[in-house]
């Protein structure tokens, strides 16, 4: 939802969906963010709860640090850094 989006006002998203970046829309509505979508399922989780539920594999507990990061959810960066990574191992 839009009040999802806009929760956290000096996020990417919270620029995203203040309007400030009208050309980012397509002409059917659509917006297109150029990342991996490998673990925005967590973005959007930590949009809605201001927390973090799932238990993450190595891989993808270091690209939702990225993610995060890049998005500027200052939150969630502050939930994952303390925390260990998995050790990695096949996954």
């Amino acid at each position: 939802t839009l009040e999802m989006m806009l929760k956290h006002p000096n996020s990417y998203f919270g620029a995203l969906f203040s309007g400030r970046w009208e050309e980012k829309v397509g002409k059917d509505g659509s917006i297109f963010i150029n990342r991996s979508g490998r673990v925005f399922e967590h973005i959007t989780d930590y949009l809605r709860s201001d927390g973090l539920k799932a238990e993450l594999t190595a891989t993808e507990f270091e690209m939702l640090l990225e993610e995060a990061d890049y998005f500027g959810l200052v939150g969630l960066v502050e939930i994952l850094k303390p925390l260990q990574p998995p050790a990695k191992k096949d996954e």
